[in-house]
Order: structure tokens, then C-alpha cells, then sequence
């Protein structure tokens, strides 16, 4: 075992807490009794399961089946889950991006991976959605899972093993303006006697070519248009992704089992860009057009061992080891041209060649043991801790400079972070109708880290973060109840925010600064509160309603400043004071044929979310948190007429962008975005289908402003990215 993979003192003290935990309550069983194990196994959650779960599930909760997630042919998970209520994806449509919920990006949003928090290296872009079983939204913070989760946690399950043999294959081509993808995906799973497997695998091949403008302006002190440049842009991407999921489960006896679970994903692609710059007035920059070609190539390695015991009287322990690799290689290549002459003729001006690696390792161990000590109460107390470690090298050189002088830069750093939680919670029925669950976790981080171009780096920080969760079936109902949750969370600074290493822009200015780290970062704590109303209706419908608010102390935000030394402009991260968050969700959901007389047999879905924002530090109007939506919302349906063995389906999506302020010289403001998909399934017979899917049908432009503003003069910067459907064809068998 290499050193990165073995055991820290942090990881033995907690392992030895497990076990002397799990003997003394071990010894107080006595009593014969012949309860068969839990096996760990995970099924097939249905639409009905899942709003069963949801219904009876003391913690807030959302459970997006594997039906829904495939439903419309998605290519990752982010589009499959922005029809989710609560939840958006900041990027362009049908190209995933960052996962939101509350409308809070940046880190706010916690996402696991079989309950496990990602490693920073972990793309979620890779992942299909043919290999999620399940996935869990959760509004409320509980103690079994870390508490950096401000806006909420989502947690995706990887593909279970089934009750019974499968054979599934499922073949995809697409297009998006003439460039083709392709999607195999395969799943084996079945039982032998004590012995249960699954292995799911997908091939995925995606190129796109997106163009775009960028108009640059700049004003001086009397806010006249004193320069102008206007890039035509396209970016290329050509990706080949390959994926495993398996995973195997072992009856020990009558009440032990053994699970073995893990990911394997491995990337290969190139990306390139090339963009072409035109003065419009005003002196011409640097750098005329541009040449970018990189080359991508990454695997990630997830392993999990997870045993389950149950005693013989009542309760159980759970241990899990977990080993986690990611490596990613890029190698890019810059050809820079002077600005065109009066005569059109361009010269090199600059080959850079740039050459970085990334890697990711570590190792968790966590334990649980429940404890039903009274009747009505499930208690459970436990330990979770992880040490990991990354680890970055960048290699510069400038073979042809004329304009700047040449920066070869050998850059390397490592960083390691220590986590360490211990929590207890339980889970009480105090009546038919009122449920309870308290918890309390204690959770400490530390980080160091190191480079060549930086000074060492070493931060600490701790939360005790309390947790109530409660629900009350509402008397002489059937599907009502309130719901009210209390909780403490928090985010805590990510290795790149601490490091001081800075990152340069190729053209530095207000709008595109270079940026550093701030290794006196503390993080962000956070007390919220939720309440909701639920109304489950016969047939799986359902009407809600959710308020949320946060109140978030030393929030993290980015700093603008020139640099002393060279001028340059410079953003790192700071604390800036307190910030208040809150909203509300409204979500409705039904079968007409069972909310009217006879009625279609038509499933209806929307939902709609409003978001607010302040930063206590920042000048109104507009003084939001940076990237929140402020409003998103979904329509949709899915028809099966009466007799067919065709399904028919479409979704419209809406995510309202709108000005932001993050200081008193910066204005960013982004587009409304709207997008709409369909779908159709056509049930050839029991074991072969045809699914037909477009998505991104309105394809509309996406424009973002961004401005800086102070007494010397300014810059605008506005970006327009063009969009295009993206349509595809899947044929699923049953083998």
C-alpha cells in the first residue's frame, strides 16, 4: 500500500473508537434471537416507493428514481436533475455545469457519492445516468453526514444490486449541429445463493463546437466610450469517457454481510478554442487573435468495503473503508498574433506551452451503531473521518515571446486535509402522528499544505452543529402534515481558496483579473430553519409548499484590488461580514385520471422557486449573493394514451438571472434562460424499446454583462453563447 493510501494516527484513533464502541455494546447482547441481517442491498426505488419514502421519512426529503433520471435521454446528471424542484445547473443547456439548490452555487450545494462527501478532483460531467440507481435531495443537514451543506446535500447512489438476474443494453446517438455522440451502456446483476452482483458500464463519446461574442468597452472618468474590441469565439470539445460501477454483496451467517462497491471512470478528449479580435476604436490590446489546442486525459478510482452486523436482540453496527484515487493530465499549447498592421499582415507574438497534473488521493473510515434503546427510539451514535491528499504540478514555458517578456514557471504544491466527525442522533416516535429526530455532530478540519512559490499553509477549523428535524401528521387527514427542520451548517475553504499561488490571466483587467488564495480564509457558518406543508393525494400526487432561510457569518466573497508590486488586477477571496438567505418552493404533481372524473390519464409536474439574498458589507440595490438564482421554474408532463404502447413527454424550464452587486464598483447580470425538451418512448414489446429525445428545442442565446466602475473610468464586458438542440435516439433491450 502506498503511503498516500495508509491509515494516519487521525484514522487509527477513530478506528480504534469503532471497535471498542462496537464491543461493549456487543457484550450486552445476550438474548437468542434469529433476525437475518441486513444485506445493504439497495432496490429499485418506483415512483410509488419514493413518495412513500418521502411521505414517512422524518427529514426532508426528495428521491429522483433511475426512471425519472433517464426519462428525457439526459447525457448527465446536472440536466436530468434541473427539472427537480429547488434545484438549477449554472452553464449551457445540455453540457451539465455546476449543480445548485436554494439557487446558491459556489460550494453552498454539498454533493455525495453513495453518502460520501466528492473528492475536489471528482467531475460529476463523467458520470451517466444509466449508472445511478437513485438519487436523494436533502433540504435538512443530518448527523451521520457532514454538515457543509449549506443549501442542502445531494446524494447520488450508483446502481445497486437487484433482486433478481438483469440483463439490460441500451445504445444512444445524437447530434447538436452536425456533431455526432454516442451512449452504450450495459447492466449485469444477478444471485447466487449467499453471492449477489451488479456491474453497469457505459462508453460515452460527445464533440461540440460552440460559438460565441464578447464585446469589451472601456469609459473614462466621465463615463464616454473610450475604447472598444469585439472577439468572435468558438470552442471545440471531442471527449471519449469511459465508466464501471460494480459492486458485490456476501451473506455471512444470519446476521453479518459484506458489501464491495467502487467507480471506475476513465477520460480522454482534446478541447481547443480560436477567436478572432477586431478594434472597433480606441488603442489595440496586446495580443491579436488566438490559438488554444489542449489535450485531456483522467481517470478516477472510488473503492468502498462496507460490513453490517445485527445482534442478536436488537440494533446493529455498520463499518466502512473507503479508498479514493483521481488523476487528471492537461497539456495545452497558445499561438498568440500582434494585431494586424495597417496592411492586415499578423506575426507571432507568443507560443506558450503549458503542461499540468492534478492528483487526488485518500482514505475514509466511518462506523455507526444504532441503538433502539426504548421503544419508539432509534438511537445511533458514531464516528467518520477522512485523510486525503493532493497534490499539483504546472510546467510554463514561452518558447516565442516579443510582447511580454517570457515566463517559464516551475510551479508545484501539495496539500493534506485531515476530517474528523463524531455525532449521535435519534430518531423517536412519539406518536402515531409526531415524529422527532435530534441530532449532534462535532466536525474539525485540518489543512496544510505547501509549494515551491508559496509560503506553507496551515488552518484549522471546527462546528458543533445541532440538528432538529420534526413532522406532524395533521389529525382527521390522510396525506397532510407540517414539517420543520432547525440546523447548523457550514462551508469550509477549499484547498485552491487558501493557497496565496496566483493565476494569471492572459488579458489582466477589472473583468478578467488574475487570482490568488487567502490562507486566513474562516469559514462560513450558517443557521437555517425550514418549514413545510405536504399534501399526499391518492395516486402518487402531491402539493407542497417549502419556506427556507439562512443566516450565513463570515461569507466568503471575492475581493477586486490592484497588486503593489506589478499593477496587475488581482481577486482573492475574503470574509466579508454576514449574509441572509431565504425562499420558498411550491411544488404540485398528479395523474388527471385520478383527480378528475374521468380525466386522460396524463401525469402533470411543476414547481416554482423564489429566491432572496442579502450581504450586509455590499451597497444596495441588487446586493445578493454572487451567482444565486433568484427564481427558476418547471412544467411538464408525460402521456400514454389509452391502448398504445407509446409515451409521449416534453418539460419546460425556466432560470431567471437578473443584476447582482458584488461590491461598490463591480455589477454582474445574467439572462434569462429557458429551455425546452421532449421525449418519446415507444415499447416495441416486453423486452425492447425505442426513445426518441430533444432537448434544448429553444435554443436560445445566453448573454452574461459584467462591469467595473470607479472614479478613474471602466470596463463593460458583455458575452453572448449561442445554443443549439441537441437531439438523440436510444434503443433499450432487455437481454
Amino acid at each position: 500500500m502506498t503511503q498516500s493510501c495508509r491509515l494516519p494516527p487521525l484514522a487509527a484513533t477513530l478506528l480504534a473508537f469503532l471497535v471498542t464502541t462496537h464491543g461493549a455494546w456487543a457484550q450486552t447482547q445476550a438474548a437468542p434471537n434469529n433476525k437475518p441481517a441486513n444485506e445493504l442491498e439497495a432496490v429499485v426505488v418506483s415512483p410509488s416507493d419514493a413518495q412513500n419514502d418521502r411521505r414517512t421519512s422524518t427529514a426532508s426529503k426528495i428521491i429522483v428514481g433511475q426512471d425519472e433520471l433517464v426519462r428525457y435521454g439526459d447525457s448527465s446528471v446536472a440536466d436530468a436533475l434541473k427539472r427537480v424542484p429547488g434545484v438549477t445547473v449554472d452553464g449551457v443547456p445540455g453540457r451539465g455545469g455546476e449543480i445548485r439548490m436554494r439557487g446558491l452555487g459556489n460550494g453552498y450545494t454539498q454533493i455525495l457519492l453513495n453518502g460520501e462527501p466528492t473528492a475536489q478532483g471528482f467531475s460529476l460531467d463523467g458520470l451517466a445516468p444509466n449508472l445511478i440507481e437513485r438519487i436523494e435531495i436533502s433540504r435538512t443537514a443530518t448527523a451521520d453526514r457532514s454538515n457543509q451543506a449549506v443549501a442542502g446535500s445531494i446524494n447520488i447512489i450508483l446502481k445497486q444490486v437487484a433482486r433478481k438476474g438483469q440483463r439490460d443494453f441500451k445504445a444512444t446517438v445524437g447530434s447538436e449541429r452536425g456533431h455526432p455522440s454516442s451512449n452504450l451502456d450495459l447492466q449485469l446483476s444477478d444471485r447466487d445463493g449467499m453471492l449477489s452482483y451488479s456491474l453497469a458500464g457505459s462508453l460515452r463519446s460527445q464533440k461540440s463546437a460552440v460559438p460565441s461574442s464578447i464585446l469589451l468597452q472601456g469609459n473614462d472618468a466621465q463615463r464616454r466610450a473610450s475604447s472598444g474590441l469585439l472577439t468572435q469565439r468558438e470552442d471545440f470539445l471531442e471527449l471519449y469517457t469511459a465508466s464501471l460501477t460494480p459492486r458485490a454483496s456476501w451473506k455471512l451467517g444470519d446476521r453479518d454481510a459484506l458489501v464491495a462497491d467502487g467507480l471506475l471512470s476513465y477520460q480522454r478528449g482534446r478541447a481547443a478554442l480560436y477567436d478572432e479580435r477586431n478594434v472597433l476604436f480606441g488603442s489595440a490590446p496586446l495580443y491579436g487573435n488566438n490559438d488554444f489546442s489542449q489535450s485531456i486525459e483522467g481517470e478516477t478510482l472510488r473503492g468502498r468495503l462496507s460490513w453490517n452486523h445485527s445482534f442478536e436482540n436488537a440494533g446493529s453496527f455498520e463499518l466502512k473503508l473507503g479508498l479514493n484515487r483521481a488523476h487528471r493530465q492537461l497539456r495545452n499549447q497558445r499561438l498568440s498574433l500582434l494585431p494586424g498592421d495597417s496592411f492586415g499582415i499578423d506575426e507571432l507574438a507568443l507560443d506558450r506551452r503549458v503542461s499540468s497534473a492534478a492528483s487526488d488521493t485518500g482514505t475514509t473510515l466511518s462506523g455507526k451503531l444504532r441503538i433502539p434503546y426504548r421503544e419508539g427510539h432509534n438511537l445511533a451514535i458514531g464516528a467518520d473521518g477522512e485523510h486525503s491528499r493532493r497534490s499539483e504540478d504546472r510546467i510554463q514555458r514561452d518558447l516565442v515571446f516579443s510582447v511580454e517578456p517570457p515566463e517559464d514557471l516551475d510551479q508545484a504544491y501539495s496539500a493534506t486535509v485531515r476530517r474528523l466527525a463524531l455525532f449521535i442522533q435519534d430518531e423517536w416516535d412519539v406518536t402515531p402522528r409526531w415524529s422527532v429526530y435530534t441530532g449532534l455532530r462535532r466536525e474539525t478540519l485540518d489543512t496544510r499544505s505547501r509549494g515551491n512559490t508559496i509560503d506553507p499553509v496551515h488552518n484549522t477549523s471546527g462546528i458543533l452543529s445541532p440538528i432538529l428535524q420534526t413532522v406532524w401528521k395533521l389529525p382527521d387527514t390522510k396525506g397532510d402534515q407540517i414539517r420543520l427542520g432547525v440546523s447548523r451548517t457550514y462551508r469550509a475553504p477549499t484547498t485552491r481558496d487558501l493557497l496565496a499561488r496566483p493565476v494569471r490571466q492572459y488579458d489582466n483587467s477589472p473583468t478578467s483579473p488574475d487570482t490568488q488564495g487567502n490562507p486566513d480564509l474562516r469559514p462560513e457558518r450558517a443557521w437555517g430553519v425550514d418549514l413545510a406543508f405536504e399534501r399526499h393525494l391518492t395516486g402518487g400526487g402531491l402539493l407542497s409548499a417549502n419556506l427556507f432561510a439562512r443566516q450565513i457569518d463570515d461569507v466568503i466573497q471575492q475581493e477586486l484590488f490592484r497588486a503593489s508590486g506589478n499593477g496587475r488586477w488581482m481577486s482573492q477571496p475574503v470574509n466579508n461580514g454576514r449574509a441572509r438567505t431565504h425562499g420558498i418552493e411550491l411544488e404540485a404533481k398528479g395523474n388527471l385520471a385520478t383527480l378528475l372524473d374521468k380525466g386522460p390519464a396524463v401525469d402533470l409536474r411543476a414547481n416554482l422557486v423564489r429566491n432572496w439574498s442579502v450581504v450586509d458589507a455590499v451597497p444596495g440595490p441588487h446586493n445578493r449573493l454572487a451567482q444565486q438564482t433568484p427564481l427558476s421554474a418547471n412544467l411538464g408532463f408525460d402521456w400514454r394514451p389509452a391502448g398504445q404502447a407509446l409515451t409521449v413527454g416534453a418539460s419546460l424550464n425556466l432560470v431567471r438571472g437578473g443584476w447582482v452587486r458584488l461590491s461598490e464598483n463591480e455589477r454582474v447580470h445574467a439572462s434569462v434562460r429557458r429551455s425546452l425538451d421532449a421525449y418519446a418512448l415507444w415499447k416495441v414489446d416486453a423486452k425492447t424499446q425505442l426513445r426518441l429525445s430533444a432537448a434544448n428545442l429553444l435554443h436560445q442565446d445566453q448573454l452574461a454583462y459584467r462591469s467595473y466602475q470607479d472614479a478613474d473610468g471602466g470596463l463593460e464586458q458583455c458575452t453572448a453563447v449561442r445554443n443549439f438542440p441537441v437531439y438523440r435516439l436510444a434503443l433499450e433491450l432487455k437481454l
